[in-house]
């Protein structure tokens, strides 16, 4: 028997208490899933280190560079639950978004779309699948698992994406990858029931409806200084993204509905006002149309 084993009573081989407390002190799962030893995680499994975050996180992160997820399968398989928030407040499937083949493994493990992020501060997996996910996997997750597409603020994340937001451009380059298939997934959630007017990180179920301060962090700003109160139509409007403006009003989007945030110099303007406050003209003819 190996010097940091102990036999039990029953006759079973274990880890030394002593050793296996210095195990768990040192995060040696962590580091273990950070050098995706595959080996070595099931040993340090097998001797009663439970799977926890850290561990969670590396292994995630090993799985989106190299698609290779038998070492995630083994802390899901030591008792994680695929559906607990990890370290950005959002469950696995939320952090695997844009790589359709990690998503349909966790669909497959029992990761459920609708499930609860760690905190209000944390965005829902549907905004970001809104914001990131190809129209496919959107299409995926609400038609076939039942993702709910009511909650949050799942155009927004669209729209803000597809004017590629951060920080504000007075003409916008022309669309690119960054923001390819958005207006697609804009028109697939409200064509399914999404609020046309919710504004971004908010419509949670516990505000009324009004914004909230939020303690998510973007460019060093918490993105309710940044973004303030802003729904999908202020986003395509001061990104000058007129395919999309034309969509939302089409929709039925509040052209006047209010906006207030740095990007406004914490003035409360309309849709039409911000468009003109940062020189885009021909969503303002969008916007003044009857």
């Amino acid at each position: 028997m190996a010097p940091w084993m102990m036999a039990t009573e029953t006759g079973e081989n274990k880890v030394q208490p002593n050793l296996l407390a210095w195990l768990e002190e040192t995060n040696a799962l962590r580091w273990a899933c950070h050098g995706d030893d595959e080996d070595l995680v099931r040993f340090l499994l097998s001797a009663g280190i439970a799977p926890n975050e850290n561990a969670i996180v590396q292994a995630a992160a090993k799985a989106r560079e190299k698609g290779d997820l038998r070492v995630l399968g083994l802390l899901l398989d030591a008792g994680w639950d695929i559906n607990k928030p990890i370290r950005d407040g959002t469950p696995i499937l939320g952090a695997f978004i844009r790589h359709p083949n990690l998503v349909s493994w966790c669909l497959s493990r029992g990761a459920d779309p609708n499930a609860p992020s760690g905190s209000a501060t944390s965005r829902t997996i549907m905004e970001f699948a809104a914001a990131y996910a190809s129209p496919a996997t959107v299409r995926l997750l609400v038609e076939e698992h039942g993702a709910s597409v009511t909650g949050g603020s799942l155009v927004a994340h669209a729209s803000m994406v597809h004017a590629e937001i951060s920080p504000p451009v007075k003409n916008p380059k022309p669309s690119s990858g960054t923001e390819h298939g958005r207006l697609e997934v804009a028109r697939f959630l409200l064509d399914a029931g999404a609020p046309v007017d919710a504004y971004h990180l908010q419509n949670r179920g516990d505000d009324g409806g009004r914004p909230q301060q939020q303690e998510r962090t973007c460019c060093g700003l918490t993105e309710a200084v940044l973004f303030g109160q802003q729904n999908a139509l202020h986003f395509a409007a001061w990104g000058g993204r007129t395919d999309m403006v034309r969509l939302l009003l089409e929709r039925g989007a509040d052209r006047t509905a209010p906006t207030c945030s740095m990007w406004t110099d914490n003035a409360t303007l309309s849709p039409l006002e911000f468009a003109l406050k940062y020189g885009q003209d021909e969503v303002a003819d969008l916007l003044r149309e009857a």
